[in-house]
């Protein structure tokens, strides 16, 4: 066995090394293993260490087996030493250091005990800060020998070489006592790593020899650049060591100012960017003057506030003298920012194109500019495949605000329908947030989680909920009202999904209100889309309409063809809602063509928080608009049309029949009773005793033979004479509605599919949905809304009003069974938007609502169905509805 600090090269032991008889063991095969610290202080029965002190200890001593093997034996001698590492963690090494001191580093000759002593006072060094700091001519051989010998340090393969950590304690403990020049040292060393552009370790060693005004130029040439790099704590670090008078350097302070804008703290950076804009201007320096104004309208970048971000960058171009091309192409960069931020894509690719011109090589896409602009104009695909290549994981990318890769992805993917995706990259973008201390990108992250988990809103509500207070908690904290408005436009969905109208109108004008005075066109859009979506949900179609008009507008002006797809959308649902059946294909049709021809599929698919979200889907929309097809091919087969539901509506021959055209009121009520019974001859003695109970056989005869001509003439003014014309059939005894297929009566249709899609609906379900839908998209509203009508007659609407409400709980109840629950509770409020108290569709909601354990939903409508039938009938709720109300929250 041969025992030796050095490598033994003897030729007897290289043959040997060849045929396998020899074996080596290096310094790194007897380091002690965590197991093997574990067991030697077993034996030495110090049991009290747990892992983390285990890993305490190899972490110091890097496994080095004497040093481990004299704290135990320390410890074990002497009890207090134990106690205070247990109670403070600290290693008390100086027993070790003596053992060095004495029985290595004495023996080293002078000239290598200086060396090393100098060398101790950087963490690396190599054969170049040798020969710059030490200067004796022979660091060459000093090197050699420090690693031939086995001088407790490493050299990798580059030639750079490092002491073991506690060696180099030793070292530096021992240069402490021993250098009498090291302030000179100091100085060397700063100038060496200055020359090497290793600023950090240049300011390293200012702040060991407080050479602060050295320390503060240095800040000021590389603090920008740190800052954007990802090194604030580094920057931060040492400028707090910088006294504050020291300080007082233009550069230093738009540094700070580029820190606290990146952190989120917009007040801080405004102070300190105006600071450097007054010294820049003292010093009459127009590029650092430009720089303090071009960081101000960053600011206002960031919070998207358009208006006074281009302010500020117009000052900054302007201040700029000649010859600053490439500055000044960054300003149109950011300028052109701007402008999407406005809502002017035109704007901003002219500032772009002009960019161009001035600085025409390619700087990158820093601030995520391309993404943006394709996100604004609905090039949703076009986004994620750009952004995601980048790699999320990294911390150490430079912090972008609201412009961050993960916020943009998510907010993608939530339009897109994919939770899951969106979900994951909001919690990306929160944990980078939490990773550089910036609460601005810590508030969008959790908005861009709860727009995710709305798309699922019925199981998630209380944690969307949730995120979205903790994103306005956060907001607060930096009073600034423009953070707050994406919260604001998710919790605006929120209320609307949860039937709360007023809330949900109030939460987006306010939402509006902030969003107008910073002139973003585009995000004012989706603020009044939501409004409009929201009217929907409530059943609010009316008022939705104004917010959608409003929308579509802002969005063409924004040229974003998703966001008039989905204005289309929501037109739909509000004239459907409404009752208005051309309407309503002319903007389903050309959702569905924009649907198509922009690949907006995910639309018709799947939730998303533009659209097919909540209780109203594109599937209601796509049975709905199958059953007016069919009803408007009808249409376009007749002659005349009559339209009874939600008021009276008479077309004839393209003609419409106004109220100034019944000159005779007696001539409207026959035309009434004739669309009433159409399905039977009235008799013409019958129809005199309705319309005059009081007058005398002859009088009746002679008025009902001047109404009838009057009624002909009105409905048909070019018939031939003595025929009976479109409408009505003459028997020499009766009248009857005409049963021709050139004469389309809505009524008819009306009583036709709902009787018989609710036979077929026991043994045909479809075909008795599809029936049923046909005919209760018929049901406007009330059987000849406005006018005034006769017994007969109002008997006639009771019995519509009571046929749509029984074919709808039909309806409903086949959904159920099918356990199509968002089908059954659109049918269900259907049914209650024609009678509140109508107790059997509460009944469906309870039980929809039930079976998917949304009880929050089940309590609201009880509560709700409680109260219409104690203020409208004053009465309580049915026993059945009472036991279904218990069997779901019990």
């Amino acid at each position: 066995m041969l025992l030796s600090r050095e490598y033994v090269n003897l030729p007897v032991l290289e043959r040997m090394r060849l045929r396998g008889k020899a074996k080596d063991l290096f310094p790194t095969d007897l380091l002690f293993s965590p197991d093997e610290i574990e067991t030697l202080f077993q034996k030495a029965q110090l049991t009290h260490l747990d892992d983390k002190d285990i890993q305490v200890i190899l972490k110091k001593t890097e496994g080095w087996a004497i040093v481990i093997k004299m704290l135990a034996a320390q410890w074990r001698e002497d009890a207090g030493q134990y106690e205070t590492y247990l109670q403070k963690k600290s290693l008390n090494l100086q027993r070790f250091f003596e053992y060095l001191s004495y029985d290595f580093f004495n023996r080293q000759s002078v000239e290598l005990q200086d060396f090393m002593l100098k060398t101790s006072l950087v963490e690396y060094f190599d054969l170049d800060f040798c020969q710059n700091i030490i200067r004796s001519g022979s660091e060459l051989k000093m090197l050699h020998v420090i690693s031939q010998k086995g001088l407790l340090a490493r050299q990798s393969a580059h030639g750079v070489y490092q002491y073991h950590s506690l060696f180099r304690d030793f070292l530096q403990q021992k240069a402490e006592e021993e250098l009498s020049d090291k302030q000179e040292l100091y100085q060397a060393f700063i100038q060496y790593y200055l020359k090497k552009n290793n600023y950090e370790w240049a300011l390293h060693f200012c702040s060991l020899c407080q050479d602060w005004k050295r320390a503060s130029d240095i800040l000021s040439q590389v603090g920008r650049h740190w800052i954007v790099s990802g090194r604030q704590r580094l920057f931060q670090h040492y400028i707090q060591k910088v006294p504050v008078s020291y300080r007082k350097n233009p550069r230093i302070f738009i540094s700070l100012g580029d820190m606290a804008r990146l952190a989120g703290e917009y007040e801080k950076a405004v102070y300190w960017y105006q600071q450097s804009g007054y010294l820049f201007a003292a010093e009459k320096d127009a590029v650092g003057e430009s720089e303090s104004y071009r960081g101000l309208g960053e600011i206002y970048l960031d919070i998207i506030q358009p208006v006074e971000a281009l302010r500020y960058l117009h000052q900054a171009y302007k201040a700029l003298p000649e010859g600053q091309e490439e500055k000044k192409g960054e300003l149109l960069y950011l300028m052109s920012e701007n402008m999407i931020n406005h809502g002017n894509s035109r704007q901003a690719e002219r500032y772009l194109a002009l960019r161009h011109r001035v600085v025409p090589f390619d700087h990158g896409d820093r601030n995520n500019l391309q993404a943006r602009i394709w996100l604004r104009t609905g090039k949703i695909r076009n986004v994620c495949q750009l952004l995601q290549k980048e790699n999320l994981d990294r911390f150490d990318r430079m912090p972008l605000s609201f412009r961050d890769s993960s916020l943009i992805l998510s907010l993608c993917y939530s339009i897109q329908g994919d939770m899951d995706q969106a979900l994951q990259y909001a919690n990306k973008g929160i944990q980078y947030a939490q990773a550089i201390h910036s609460q601005f990108i810590a508030v969008i992250g959790y908005v861009r989680m709860g727009h995710a988990l709305l798309l699922d809103y019925r199981h998630n509500k209380e944690i969307c909920r949730q995120k979205y207070e903790k994103a306005l908690a956060l907001a607060d904290t930096l009073s600034i009202e423009r953070s707050k408005t994406e919260i604001y436009w998710g919790q605006s969905l929120m209320a609307a999904l949860d039937g709360k109208w007023l809330e949900a109108e109030r939460i987006g004008q306010h939402a509006l209100s902030i969003t107008q005075k910073g002139k973003d066109a585009w995000f004012a859009a989706i603020l009044y889309l939501t409004l409009g979506m929201g009217a929907v949900f409530c059943n609010q179609a009316r008022e939705g309409l104004p917010y959608l008009k409003k929308a579509l507008s802002l969005y063409q002006k924004c040229r974003d063809t998703l966001g008039q797809t989905a204005c289309f959308l929501y037109f739909s649902h509000c004239y459907q809602q409404l009752g208005l059946p051309k309407l309503f294909l002319q903007s389903y049709q050309q959702f569905l063509q924009y649907s198509h021809r922009y690949s907006y599929e995910f639309l018709l698919e799947k939730p998303s928080i533009l659209g097919n979200l909540g209780p109203v889907t594109c599937e209601t929309l796509r049975q709905y608009y199958q059953a007016l097809q069919s009803v408007m091919e009808n249409e376009e087969s007749v002659n005349s049309v009559v339209t009874t539901f939600g008021g009276l509506a008479i077309t004839s021959r393209g003609r419409q029949i106004l109220s100034e055209d019944w000159t005779r009121k007696a001539a409207k009520m026959l035309f009434l009773l004739l669309i009433s019974f159409y399905d039977q001859p009235m008799n013409r003695e019958s129809l005199m005793t309705l319309l005059w109970p009081d007058a005398d056989s002859r009088t009746s005869r002679n008025n009902f033979k001047v109404t009838l001509n009057c009624l002909l003439n009105i409905l048909d003014p070019e018939r031939m004479p003595r025929t009976s014309g479109t409408f009505i059939h003459k028997e020499r005894t009766s009248l009857q509605f005409s049963t021709s297929e050139e004469c389309y009566l809505d009524v008819r249709d009306f009583e036709q599919s709902v009787t018989r899609g609710r036979v077929l609906l026991a043994h045909h379900t479809a075909e008795g949905q599809a029936l049923l839908q046909k005919g209760l998209a018929l049901y406007k509203g009330d059987y000849l809304c406005g006018e005034v009508l006769n017994e007969p007659l109002l008997q006639k609407r009771d019995r519509l009003k009571l046929l749509a409400l029984n074919g709808g709980t039909e309806l409903a109840n086949s959904y159920v069974n099918q356990k199509k629950y968002r089908q059954s509770i659109i049918w269900a409020e259907w049914i209650l938007a024609i009678d509140p108290c109508w107790e059997e569709a509460y009944r469906i909601l309870l039980i929809s609502y039930g079976i998917q354990k949304d009880i929050a939903m089940v309590k609201q409508w009880y509560r709700r169905c409680c109260q219409v039938l104690n203020r409208e009938l004053c009465m309580p709720v049915s026993e059945q509805t009472e036991e279904l109300y218990r069997y779901f929250t019990q």
